[in-house]
């Protein structure tokens, strides 16, 4: 028998209900600049100096994980969930209790500690990535790109030996690809994008047709192409511009000269992006720092905003609210300190206007396949299924099974090797109408 999924009522709520809430009082001396859920928990890093760089919320308090890591000016860059563990990357030498661990460590639950990866990397890690067979660290070490080795006991070259210099700022998966951006050197000139093969063999440096020199901070796929956030001039816009794995383009919206996009989430159709910058010019729409963009639409702020930079956007899927971490004090024009949270889920949603009658997922929880059914009251043009993995991410987007005139919407789901857990999809159509739900992976 056919069991119906029942919508998640916290995506109803209006996006004016909103604003951006303050989540801590209690991180002091820097900035967040990393975030994840693991075990349930808001995980946040960054180069705040108490709870040793490395927090947790359980959706009342602040505390330590573990030892944490780090002293002095140390930082936390990037934290990653990778085969259940939790990676972080950085710029330190030990963990909190004084164990040798160099810029990168995973965190052991059962004895609350950090552990070196054998000899770690010897320099700066800005970014980990993890698409649930390799974990990629990508920085200012030696070889600028590392990986898990199958063992999970050494961070290991992957590339191609001397392919590139300079510095590694985020890594995104698109198609047959690892994408890289930041400040790319090969053969003796700079670039922000490259690309490495999925087997670490070969790379491509990508010329986007800058005017003047730029260079990347964040990337964001979307399971068709990549947005690219940095500090660069492309064909008079800055700062933002999306990729197709063959072309750059612009988003119809200006940033100001000199802004820089720190921070990339893709989410529910639509692109949030963090930074430094303050307004649109295109259109003199005040930003301060967090912007949504969905195609077709108006770029917006959201809730009004931060007064400083935003480093790192994420989405807490346990209680449904996005978070926001970086270098501010004040977030909707309220006292907020480095972190803040969304009221309400729905800055990425378009608000659901009762279309879908029928929704089901079979079989649930999922083994092998599974066929997702929609019932409407009116077709959907150019329907598709977005599916998020339990961190909110893109895992996959699909193409509906629907003839001209039909009123009911099959999608065929296969879990191509996605792990066991709670996953999260909307449907989306070019009538701006969803629908939104989850179902188990077992």
């Amino acid at each position: 028998m056919k069991r119906t999924i029942t919508l998640l009522s916290l995506l109803l709520i209006t996006v004016a209900a909103n604003a951006w809430v303050s989540m801590s009082t209690g991180l002091t001396g820097g900035k967040v600049k990393a975030m994840v859920m693991f075990n349930n928990k808001m995980i946040v890093a960054g180069d705040f100096s108490n709870f040793k760089r490395v927090a947790q919320f359980d959706g009342t308090t602040w505390s330590q994980v573990g030892d944490g890591l780090g002293s002095g000016s140390d930082r936390i860059n990037c934290l990653v969930v990778h085969n259940s563990k939790l990676y972080a990357g950085g710029y330190f030498s030990a963990t909190g209790m004084g164990t040798t661990c160099s810029n990168i460590a995973v965190y052991d639950p059962t004895t609350q500690l950090w552990k070196a990866i054998g000899t770690g990397l010897n320099g700066e890690v800005n970014c980990l990535y993890s698409d649930g067979t390799n974990l990629l660290a990508g920085g200012n070490f030696s070889f600028r790109v590392a990986t898990l080795n199958s063992t999970a006991t050494a961070m290991v070259q992957f590339g191609p030996s001397s392919a590139f210099t300079g510095n590694v700022f985020d890594i995104q998966k698109l198609n047959n690809y690892y994408y890289v951006t930041g400040q790319l050197v090969y053969n003796a000139t700079q670039y922000a994008l490259g690309k490495i093969d999925l087997s670490g063999t070969t790379f491509n440096a990508i010329n986007l047709g800058f005017s003047g020199p730029g260079y990347g901070y964040a990337l964001e796929s979307t399971g068709s192409s990549l947005y690219i956030g940095g500090v660069f001039t492309y064909q008079g816009n800055y700062g933002i511009l999306a990729y197709d794995g063959t072309s750059a383009s612009t988003i119809p919206y200006k940033l100001d000269p000199g802004d820089t996009v720190l921070s990339l989430l893709y989410y529910g159709g639509a692109l949030y992006g963090g930074g430094t910058f303050n307004k649109c010019s295109s259109n003199g729409t005040i930003l301060n720092h967090f912007f949504k963009y969905q195609v077709g639409k108006p770029i917006s702020a959201v809730d009004g905003g931060f007064n400083g930079d935003i480093y790192s956007i994420a989405f807490n899927s346990t209680s449904s609210y996005f978070v926001a971490g970086g270098n501010f004090t004040a977030a909707s024009g309220s006292n907020a300190n480095c972190v803040a949270r969304s009221n309400g889920s729905t800055i990425g949603i378009d608000e659901l206007e009762s279309m879908v009658t029928e929704q089901s997922v079979y079989p649930n929880p999922v083994i092998l396949n599974a066929t997702m059914h929609f019932t409407t009251k009116e077709y959907l043009k150019n329907a598709s299924l977005i599916i998020l993995d339990p961190q909110g991410k893109l895992v996959s987007t699909m193409p509906a099974q629907q003839g001209a005139n039909n009123l009911n919407i099959d999608f065929n789901f296969n879990r191509q090797g996605l792990a066991a857990g709670i996953y999260y999809y909307m449907l989306t159509s070019d009538n701006s109408k969803a629908a939104t739900g989850k179902f188990i992976i077992q």
